[in-house]
């Protein structure tokens, strides 16, 4: 990905591996716009920020409409792999009406993650 690559693009990042913090910065650094949940982590540059337990799914009743409604509707979703069963009942429908892919599992590849990310980015964004 490239400077620009994801200009105007809604991804959230989530969970507390160390490199995920690497993956919203790289993101932030493409254009997009960067939710970050984290119970151990921070993500300054981030344009949200939640300071939760990610694997509690009450954060995301909260933390999906808030997101949505600062930044727009989510285009993508990069969390770690014990995450991702957690965050998908709250994206689903949303990326079924805009033919947006499943949430990418982050297995601490990064380059891998960010090419899984950019086929489910098919369209233009939000």
């Amino acid at each position: 990905m490239v400077t620009g690559e994801l200009e105007g693009f809604v991804v959230l990042v989530a969970g507390d591996d160390p490199a995920l913090t690497e993956v919203g910065g790289f993101l932030i650094g493409c254009g997009a716009f960067v939710a970050f949940v984290s119970q151990r982590r921070r993500l300054e540059s981030a344009q949200v920020s939640f300071a939760a337990d990610p694997a509690d799914p009450a954060v995301w009743e909260r933390a999906v409409p808030h997101v949505e409604q600062r930044l727009g509707p989510i285009d993508g979703v990069v969390t770690d792999t014990s995450i991702a069963a957690v965050v998908e009942p709250y994206v689903a429908d949303t990326f079924a009406q805009r033919h947006r892919g499943p949430v990418v599992q982050f297995a601490g590849d990064i380059a891998a993650a960010l090419t899984q990310l950019r086929a489910t980015l098919r369209a233009e964004p939000n």
